[in-house]
This record gives C-alpha cells, structure tokens and sequence, in this order.
C-alpha cells in the first residue's frame, strides 16, 4: 500500500459529514461505548444478532428507520418472550414494515437455535461479553460463522456474523457487497480476491496504516456506497464525476464514456420510438438496454447478458397475473421494493425450485431496468 489511505480517508470523512445528514453512526457509537468499558448485555447480544440478520437482504436505511418499532416487536429482547413466540408473529410484523425480504421466515424460525447457542456460550464463558472478547475477532468469527463448529449460528455467515460483533462494539470490517466492490482490482484496487477473509484483512492492515479503526473505515466506504445515504461507488452507473477520491481509483473511463453514448443515444432516438407500435417500442427499448448492460457488466458473457435482459422483463410477460401495469413500478424505487413479497408468493405458486434465488433475480433485474430507465 504506497499511496497515501490516510489522505484518502480524510476525504471520505469530510464528504460524508457534509453531505450526508442521515449517516448511520451506530456502529461507530458501538465501538466508543465499548472501548468506555461498557459491557453488552444478553439482550443487547440478542438485538445486536438480529439486527445483523435482517441487514442481510433487506436496505439498512428502513432497517434503521423502524429500529424503535423493532424493539416493541421483539419484545426489547426479552430471550424468553422471544423463545415462547410463535415465528410468524415477526414474520409478520416484519411484512407489516416492509422490512421482510426473501429470507425473514428462515431468520425468524432459526432465532431460537441461535438463542439457544448464545445460552451454551454463556454457560461455558460466563457471558457473551467474555466470549467475544476472549479471542482474537477473527477467531471468534470463524466461531459463530463457520460450518463444524458447535457456536455456527444459522442464518448468519462471515459478514452478517462481523455485523452482529460490530453491533457490539469489536473492531472489525464487514465484508459485505459494498465494501468489496469499492476495494476490488476495478476500483480502489486494495483486495486480490472477494473472500471474506482477505477483505477483512486488508481492512486490518489498512486500519494499521492509517490510524483509522476498522469500524470507521468501514463506516466510510459504506456511508461512500450504499443506497439511501452515498450512492457515490455504486455497481451500477457510478457516479465518477461527483467522486472525491477518484484518484486513487482504477475505475474503466471507456464504461463512462460508453454509457454517455448510450445515454445520448436514447435521447437522440425518443422522437423516434415515440411514432412506433408498443411491441417495437419495446423491443427498441430492450436493444438499448442490453448495450447497457454490456457496458456496465464489462467481460461476462453474451449468454448471461440475455439472462439479465430476461430478468428484467420477466415481470412484464406475467404482469396480467400480478393484476399490475408494469411500467407503473418504475414510478419509484419504492414500488419495486413493495413488489417483492407478490413476486416471492407468486414464485411458490409456480413451484419454481428455489423461489427465493429466482425472486432476488428478478428483483435484481427491476432494480437495473429502473436504474437504465432513470438515466
């Protein structure tokens, strides 16, 4: 590392603390609370983990924004109310908040296990406190996070478990999607590979050089990339031209210049497709939008690139069965999120074979399409 992260850093700081009023701070509240001597309690351990579960699909921000109304639901944490409730109960108050996603009824069947597990830390180590801290983090996250071991908590991998421990108070990245995208070879050029491990790693030794903890590192790149409060280092369509450290970054300028053209070349053809029937006004459409793809998706294949055109448009062949005007979801990004549970119950009724990886697809899918369409 013989560029300046210190520098860099600084100036990710000050862009967020000037242009993010919302920036979610808990983290960071976590680790100073800690390092104050404060012990987490069991129900803080408990909020901490489910906290972390939920954060796994489902966007922080409205996580955050209900994190009161979650206290009430989970009654503050109480393990024993939590044990003696039926699953559906969260499940459903989850719904409720738009908060559920794909993956809430496995989470909330598996809070028991998990309570379960912390309970037999507790008998062997005293405390949850005691046994986070008794080891290095990376020990402890293999702990809780790895197949084999007798504390692997279900439903929560390598990052979800570093989220639970940060929620906590330990100072450790979380190698989640944002992170490692802003750290890959195509951007920032600080990790060799997607690992969780290594990502975790590089955050180590670049907390080391900077003086920055590994939290506020994270705190930074996240708050940096995340929908709802940066939207700078996004996957798709970042925003170059408002990036404050640019410099340190190996971005491909063609894939701006090329979405320029693309955009240009949308604009260029509206007056156009305005005269043509809808089924070549769509299939106008679906021409420019899969050079879109290709530009932002740069090196996969020609196959998977129809299967992301496919994606997108999957909805719009079923829309007479969702009962919906499909042009109507790209109104907000919020009307795509809403949509999801219709799309996940209708992908049980097919009997699709793994309803939830076709959903998150689709979803996926929308997501890009509202994306290109905004532009």
């Amino acid at each position: 590392m013989k560029k300046n992260y210190k520098k860099m850093f600084d100036l990710l700081d000050m862009y967020i603390k000037n242009n993010i009023q919302d920036a979610d701070n808990t983290i960071i509240e976590a680790i100073e609370e800690r390092k104050n001597g404060k012990i987490f309690s069991f129900n803080e351990h408990i909020k901490a983990m489910i906290l972390s579960m939920l954060s796994g699909q489902a966007e922080w921000q409205r996580i955050y924004r209900n994190k009161n109304y979650l206290d009430d639901l989970f009654f503050h944490y109480d393990k024993d109310k939590i044990k003696t409730c039926n699953p559906k109960f969260f499940i459903n108050g989850l719904f409720q908040k738009n908060i559920g996603t794909t993956s809430t009824k496995a989470q909330m069947e598996s809070l028991n296990y998990n309570i379960s597990i912390f309970e037999q830390i507790v008998s062997k180590y005293t405390s949850l406190d005691k046994f986070i801290t008794h080891d290095t983090p990376i020990i402890i996250v293999k702990l809780l996070a790895e197949k084999g071991s007798k504390y692997k908590l279900k439903q929560l991998g390598v990052p979800l478990v570093c989220e639970y421990m940060r929620n906590t108070g330990i100072n450790i990245i979380k190698p989640d999607r944002h992170i490692k995208r802003i750290l890959a070879p195509e951007r920032l050029n600080l990790i060799s590979s997607q690992d969780d491990y290594n990502v975790i790693e590089i955050g180590k030794q670049l907390s080391e050089e900077t003086g920055i903890s590994q939290v506020k590192i994270d705190y930074l790149l996240w708050n940096y990339c995340a929908n709802g409060y940066g939207k700078i280092c996004t996957k798709i369509n970042p925003k170059c031209e408002k990036c404050v450290i640019k410099e340190y970054c190996n971005f491909d300028k063609k894939v701006e210049n090329e979405l320029k053209n693309i955009n240009s070349n949308v604009k260029n053809q509206k007056f156009k497709i305005q005269n043509l029937s809808e089924e070549k006004k769509l299939s106008s459409l679906k021409t420019e939008y899969k050079k879109y793809l290709s530009s932002i998706l740069i090196g996969k294949k020609d196959s998977t690139i129809e299967t992301y055109l496919r994606d997108s448009f999957y909805v719009y062949k079923h829309q007479d069965e969702f009962g919906i005007n499909f042009w109507d979801l790209f109104l907000s990004r919020q009307n795509i999120d809403n949509f999801e549970n219709k799309l996940f119950e209708q992908q049980i009724s097919i009997a699709v074979r793994n309803p939830q990886m076709s959903t998150m697809a689709y979803m996926n899918g929308l997501y890009r399409l509202y994306d290109f369409l905004n532009k």
